[in-house]
C-alpha cells in the first residue's frame, strides 16, 4: 500500500467518524457554523482577533481588555470596532454567499 492511499484511507475514515459524531444535520449545521466562525476569527489580524476574543468571547469591558493588552481604552474600543466589523463582513460573504468577499 502506498502513502496516498494510506492518507486517502485515513481520510476516509474521518469523513466517517465526522458523519458518525454528527448524524443529526442540526448537530452538523452547528458544528459547521462553529467552525465557519472559527476560521473567520482566525483570518483577522493579531491585534483585532485579541480584542474580539477578550470582548466578545470572554466577555471583558473595554477597559479590562485594555490593562490585560497594555493599551488604551480608545485603541480597544476601535480594535474592537473593526474586527467587528471585519466579523460581519466575513461572515456574511461566507456563511450568505454574499458579494462582499475580498
Amino acid at each position: 500500500m502506498n502513502v496516498n492511499s494510506k492518507k486517502r484511507r485515513r481520510r476516509t475514515d474521518i469523513c466517517d467518524d465526522f458523519e458518525d459524531k454528527y448524524d443529526d444535520k442540526n448537530e452538523m449545521s452547528e458544528h459547521t457554523e462553529v467552525l465557519l466562525i472559527r476560521q473567520i476569527i482566525d483570518d483577522l489580524s493579531a491585534k483585532l482577533r485579541d480584542v474580539l476574543i477578550l470582548c466578545e468571547v470572554q466577555g471583558l469591558t473595554a477597559s479590562e481588555a485594555a490593562a490585560v493588552l497594555n493599551i488604551s481604552q480608545n485603541t480597544v474600543s476601535s480594535r474592537l470596532r473593526l474586527g467587528r466589523q471585519e466579523f460581519k463582513k466575513k461572515y456574511n460573504a461566507l456563511h450568505k454567499g454574499g458579494s462582499d468577499a475580498q
